[in-house]
């Protein structure tokens, strides 16, 4: 997309998720407006399906994995047009237009730091040192690594982007390590909400920031915090879509610490998990009320500074395979 109205979008008449009828504000959305979502969404996935704009391909290769692998197609459209409305919410914020340049920034960005992040989660399970140098220089990192740099270095703006990721990651990077440590430990849900805050915020803050160092632009911290709460928000919907997982990799994941404060939920979450049940937001709500009471009060606190159409929808896509009870066993989102 070349360019995305910047208007305010505020008002009922303007704004679909609350001219849309019930459940419209809320920050997960109900089944009711799956269908909903979905349409919105269609004309994106599409566009991602079938053009790739956020991928350097040639014509006739971009031909060549449209007919061969359909499958990895769909998941590249996911979450690029996920992505393409996150940098819309960034356009619409800072009255910008945006290219497809900087999605293929973020796209390449999001490579590298899903790269990093499993060499830090090899590391872990190894025990091997967790110093960043050491998990930056990481084998699996070179090769996104190599791609980042590749794209970047014609543009003039690139040494302040470097300056930049080069300041703010390590930072966070420190602050993470020492709030969370080594997964697998005993965590709290207010310990591992914080750890998220720095991990999935800071991602989607770095993700804003270096498109908006590529256009000269300045950001103040009111929109900085609606992208860090909006990673807040795919955290907790990624945790609930990677209950099992989590739980039988021993990694950290808010909704299952949350759960287990309450005993009683915790033991029908017991019983349910391993006999494959769907569970799904409505079965979450049904089943363990004080804890998806508390989820979602957790996240209306983020959902509220959100204040464009665009990240409020981002967010709500972002519930859907939790809203349809997918679980996942192996995370390829961010990594394609």
């Amino acid at each position: 997309m070349s360019h995305v109205d910047t208007g305010p979008r505020t008002s009922t008449a303007e704004d679909p998720l609350r001219a849309g009828g019930r459940g419209g504000c809320r920050p997960i959305p109900t089944l009711y407006r799956l269908p909903w979502l979905l349409l919105i969404f269609a004309p994106w996935y599409l566009k991602h399906f079938m053009g790739q704009p956020y991928r350097q391909l040639p014509p006739w290769e971009n031909l060549r994995q449209l007919l061969t692998d359909p499958k990895r197609r769909h998941r590249i459209a996911l979450y690029d047009g996920v992505m393409n409305f996150i940098l819309n919410g960034y356009g619409s914020l800072c009255r910008r237009s945006v290219n497809r340049r900087a999605g293929r920034m973020a796209v390449a960005f999001a490579r590298l730091a899903f790269a990093f992040d499993d060499e830090y989660e090899r590391r872990c399970a190894r025990d091997d040192s967790l110093a960043f140098d050491e998990v930056f220089t990481g084998a699996q990192v070179q090769q996104p690594l190599h791609e980042w740099r590749e794209f970047m270095r014609p543009l003039p703006t690139y040494p302040a982007i470097r300056s930049y990721l080069e300041r703010f990651v390590r930072s966070l990077y420190m602050d993470y390590t020492a709030g969370i440590g080594r997964p697998g430990g005993t965590d709290d849900f207010g310990r591992l909400l914080r750890a998220a805050t720095l991990d999935s915020g800071g991602f989607l803050r770095a993700v804003v920031h270096i498109v908006a160092l590529s256009q000269g632009v300045a950001l103040d911290e009111r929109v900085c915090a609606q992208f860090a709460a909006l990673g807040v928000l795919g955290k907790a919907a990624d945790d609930m879509i990677d209950f099992g997982a989590d739980g039988s990799a021993a990694r950290p994941n808010l909704l299952r610490t949350l759960v287990a404060e309450t005993p009683l939920e915790s033991a029908v979450v017991g019983d349910a998990w391993p006999s494959g049940a769907r569970m799904n937001t409505v079965w979450w709500r049904r089943h363990c009320p004080a804890t998806f009471t508390r989820y979602a009060g957790m996240c209306v606190e983020h959902y509220a500074t959100l204040d464009t159409v665009w990240l409020r929808l981002a967010s709500h896509l972002m519930w859907v395979p939790a809203l349809l009870g997918r679980a996942t066993t192996k995370d390829v989102r961010g990594r394609l």
